[in-house]
C-alpha cells in the first residue's frame, strides 16, 4: 500500500508539471545540465550564512574503508559519542542530542522514525562521493531533526566518461578485513554506478579496565560484528532539459554489543538491516527548475540477549513524496517553494498498536543577491501539518556580505524543532511507557562569523570564527514517575560558543606544507528542570557535552605522497547532572600515510592509518573501553 502511494504521488506530480511547463511554446535556448548533483538543491541556493564545511575528495578516498564517525572525528571538531568500537555511535553538533542532527541522503532525511537517530557506525564512508557537514540549525529548509547541523551525503554518476572500475582491500587490528569492488559507466544519455563491500573485526583489543580492582590490563569481549551490502546509482538524460536519478542502497550489519567495563559478561547481540531506494526527476529550464523526489526507507533492528531471554524485533517504514521548484523573478532575485509529504510507520512488540505518522510540510525560500556577488540574504520559512495538526511555523533568515575582498561576515537566526520518535510516544513495556501527549522539541538558534580569504601564488589562508547561542524548549526527558520511565517535555537547554577554523598552507614548486586547525568552545546547560529533579543540576554543563572540542592537523603534500598528522582534543565531559563526577579528557595523536603509485589509466592508491600512537587511555562514553595503538592499512586499484 505504501508502496503505490508513493508512485501513484510522484505521478500525480509528474501530470501536473508537465501540463503546467511544456504546454508552453518550445525555445531554441535551454541552459545545458552541468554535471554536478543536484539533490540538494536548497542547499545549494541557499546556505549563505551558514558555516559549511565540505570534506575533500582525496579525504573520503583515504577512508573508504572506514565508517563516517573515523571521518568526523579526524576532520572536524564534532564530539562523536562511541559506546566501544562496535557500539552505537551518535553526534553532538553544538551541543545538541544525537537526534538533534539531521542526515540526508541524495535529500532525504535518514533519521529514523523510531528512535530518532542515525548510528554513524553502520554509514561507510565507501558508500558515498560527498560529504558535507552545515553546523546550526536549519529547520526551515529540511524539518525535523535539524536542530543542532546536517550532515549531507551525495552519490554522484557522470556522462561522457566511459568505463571506469575501483577495487580496494584492508585489513587491520584486532581482526579487521574489509573489501569493496565498484562499476561506474558513463555513456552519452546515461550514466550508472554499482559498488559493493564487505567489513568485518573481532575487536578483541586490550585494554585497562579502570572499573576492576587494580585497573587490570584485559581483553574486550562481545564486540565483534561484519557487514556487507551495495548501492546503485543510474542517471538517465530525458532531453538537454529533463534527468532522472535513481539510487539504492542495501545493507546488513551484524554487531556483537561491547560489555561495558563494570560488567563481569554479556551476549548482547543486534542485527540492522537496511533497504533504501530514491529516484528524482529535474527539469531545466530558462525560468524554472524542478525536482520531483520520492523515497522508501525500509529499516530492521533485532535485539538479542540470550542471557535475559530478550529477542525483539523493530521495523520502520517511511515513504516520502516531494516537489520543489526555483523560479528566477529577476537578476540575482530566485524562488524556491516545495512541497514534502512524509509517511511514518513503524512495527514493535514492544508498541501499543502499529504507529503511523503522515506530515506534510510546504516551504518557501528567497534568494537576493547584488550583481557583484558581494551581498546575498535569505528568508524562508516551512509550515508542517502533521495527523491534521498544524506545527508552528519554523522561519529563518541569513546574511552574508563581503567588507573587503578577503574578508566577510555571514549569519543566521533560524527556528527549528523536532517532532517525538515513535518510541517517545508509543513504548510499552520494561518498566516503561510512551507519552501520545507529548509536543515538539522547538527552539532558536543564532549565529554571527566572520571569514578571511586570502589566496596568493606561495600563501593561502582561510580563517573563520562563528559564535552561536542555541535555546531548545520542551525538551523530551525520559524520568521514573511512580515507578514507570515515562518521557515529558520538561526541560530547556541553552547552548552557546563559538568554532574556529584556520587553515594556511606554503605551495611550493612541487610541495605543498599545511595547517588546518578547529576548535570549539561549548558552553550546554540546563536552564529549566522537572518537577521530581534536583536544584542542584539548573545551570550545568549537560552530561556527555565537552566544552572544549577540536583537532590539529599538520600535512605535507607532493604529488604522488601525502603525509597527515593529526592531533584529536576531548576535553572533561561530566557523567551526573550535577558536574559531581566526570571522565578525563583525552589527547590522541593519529598518522595517516597516502600516496598514488600507479601513471595514466591505471592508478593504485595506498594508505596506513596510525591510530592512537601514543597509547593514550580513554572513554569516550563513561565505562567503555576504546583501544590503544591500532593501524588499517588499504590498498586500492583505480581504473579508468
Amino acid at each position: 500500500m505504501l508502496k503505490h502511494s508513493i508512485i501513484s504521488g510522484f505521478g500525480l506530480y509528474l501530470i501536473f508539471f508537465n501540463q503546467f511547463l511544456f504546454a508552453q511554446e518550445p525555445v531554441d535556448t535551454i541552459i545545458n545540465i552541468k554535471e554536478v548533483n543536484i539533490c540538494y538543491n536548497r542547499f545549494q541556493n541557499f546556505s549563505s550564512g551558514n558555516t559549511v564545511q565540505k570534506i575533500e575528495p582525496e579525504t573520503i578516498r583515504n577512508f573508504s574503508s572506514g565508517n563516517i564517525s573515523d571521518l568526523l572525528k579526524n576532520y572536524t571538531s564534532l564530539y562523536v559519542r562511541s559506546y566501544g568500537v562496535s557500539g552505537l555511535t551518535n553526534i553532538s553538533v553544538r551541543g545538541s542530542n544525537s537526534n538533534h542532527t539531521a542526515v540526508l541522503w541524495n535529500g532525504i532525511n535518514l533519521q529514523d522514525p523510531l528512535n530518532g537517530g542515525v548510528n554513524l557506525f553502520l554509514l561507510p564512508v565507501g558508500t558515498v562521493d560527498e560529504i558535507s557537514i552545515q553546523y546550526g540549525g536549519a529547520g526551515a529548509l529540511f524539518g525535523s531533526g535539524a536542530v543542532g547541523g546536517v550532515i549531507m551525503l551525495e552519490n554522484s554518476v557522470a556522462f561522457n566518461k566511459g568505463i571506469s572500475t575501483n577495487v580496494s582491500a584492508g585489513l587491520g587490528s584486532f581482526g579487521k578485513y574489509f573489501g569493496s569492488a565498484g562499476i561506474k559507466l558513463g555513456l552519452k544519455k546515461y550514466a550508472g554506478a554499482v559498488r559493493f563491500f564487505y567489513d568485518r573485526a573481532t575487536n578483541d583489543f586490550p585494554f585497562t579496565n579502570t572499573q576492576q580492582f587494580g585497573k587490570p590490563e584485559v581483553r574486550q569481549q562481545n564486540a565483534a560484528y561484519n557487514q556487507y551490502g551495495f548501492t546503485q546509482e543510474n542517471s538517465f538524460y530525458l532531453s538537454r532539459n529533463q534527468k532522472i536519478n535513481t539510487y539504492l542502497w542495501y545493507q546488513n550489519s551484524y554487531r556483537e554489543i561491547p560489555i561495558n567495563m563494570s560488567s563481569a559478561s554479556g551476549r548482547q547481540s543486534q542485527e540492522d538491516e537496511a533497504f533504501r531506494v530514491s529516484a528524482n526527476w529535474s527539469f531545466y529550464g530558462n525560468v524554472a527548475t524542478c525536482i520531483a523526489r520520492v523515497a522508501y526507507l525500509n529499516n530492521s533492528l533485532i535485539y538479542d540477549d540470550p542471557e535475559i531471554g530478550v529477542h525483539s524485533k523493530h521495523l520502520s517504514y517511511t515513504g516520502l513524496v516531494e516537489f520543489e521548484t526555483n523560479i528566477k523573478i529577476r537578476d540575482n532575485h530566485l524562488l524556491n517553494i516545495g512541497l514534502n509529504n512524509r509517511l511514518d510507520a513503524g512495527k514493535s512488540a514492544d508498541f501499543l498498536g502499529d504507529p503511523k505518522r503522515n506530515s506534510t510540510a510546504l516551504f518557501v525560500a528567497y534568494r537576493i543577491q547584488n550583481a557583484s556577488n558581494s551581498f546575498e540574504t535569505n528568508i524562508s520559512i516551512r509550515e508542517e501539518l502533521t495527523d491534521n495538526e498544524f506545527g508552528q511555523p519554523t522561519p529563518a533568515l541569513s546574511l552574508r556580505v563581503k567588507i573587503l575582498p578577503p574578508l566577510q561576515v555571514h549569519g543566521k537566526i533560524s527556528g527549528n524543532y523536532r517532532v517525538p520518535t515513535f518510541n517517545d510516544s508509543y513504548w510499552y513495556g520494561g518498566f516503561a511507557m510512551g507519552n501520545p501527549d507529548l509536543v515538539p522539541e522547538n527552539g532558536w538558534s543564532e549565529d554571527i562569523g566572520l571569514q578571511l580569504k586570502t589566496g596568493q601564488d606561495l600563501i593561502k589562508t582561510d580563517c573563520d570564527i562563528t559564535f552561536y547561542n542555541s535555546r531548545i524548549n520542551d525538551l523530551i526527558l525520559w524520568m521514573p514517575i511512580e515507578g514507570i520511565w515515562m518521557p515529558v517535555n520538561k526541560k530547556e537547554v541553552w547552548s552557546r560558543g563559538f568554532e574556529l577554523s584556520l587553515k594556511s598552507s606554503l605551495n611550493f614548486t612541487k610541495t605543498v606544507i599545511g595547517f588546518d586547525g578547529k576548535y570549539t568552545n561549548n558552553h550546554s546547560t540546563l536552564e529549566i528542570k522537572s518537577d521530581l529533579e534536583s536544584d542542584a543540576i539548573l545551570h550545568k554543563q549537560m552530561v556527555n557535552t565537552p566544552v572544549h572540542q577540536g583537532n590539529l592537523r599538520f600535512y605535507i603534500k607532493q604529488k604522488r605522497w601525502q603525509v597527515d598528522l593529526i592531533w584529536q582534543l576531548v576535553g572533561k565531559r561530566y557523567t551526573m547532572a550535577d558536574n559531581s563526577r566526570y571522565l578525563d579528557p583525552f589527547y590522541l595523536l593519529n598518522i595517516i600515510l597516502s600516496g598514488n603509485l600507479g601513471k595514466g589509466k591505471s592508478n593504485w592508491f595506498i594508505n596506513l592509518h596510525l591510530n592512537n600512537i601514543l597509547g593514550e587511555v580513554y572513554q569516550s562514553m563513561p565505562n567503555y573501553a576504546m583501544p590503544k595503538q591500532n593501524y588499517q592499512l588499504t590498498v586500492q586499484y583505480k581504473f579508468n
